[in-house]
């Protein structure tokens, strides 16, 4: 079944795949690892926080700022997003 139902996320692989697109986007990457490190892509932490700010709106959650040091990877990221939706209250 498609993750199209509006308010309903995606989960699994198709959650990764969303968030490799969205990163890969403001990173001008071609591609991404899932184990890659970020720094050693030469992500800072100005675009750490813009790709943050992109996972928040897209999936409706909060990153507290003492949570940033955890994204370092997208397997490390997709891990925190999937927790924070789970987390979140049903609709």
């Amino acid at each position: 079944m498609a993750h199209d139902d509006p308010g309903k996320s995606p989960t699994g692989e198709d959650l990764k795949q969303e968030m490799r697109e969205i990163i890969c986007e403001i990173t001008e990457l071609d591609e991404l690892a899932d184990d890659a490190e970020f720094k050693e892509l030469g992500v800072d932490s100005m675009t750490a926080i813009e790709i943050v700010s992109a996972l928040e709106r897209k999936y409706g959650i909060q990153v507290p700022e003492a949570e940033l040091i955890q994204l370092t990877t997208l397997n490390k990221s997709f891990a925190l997003v999937q927790q924070k939706l789970a987390a979140k209250p049903a609709a």
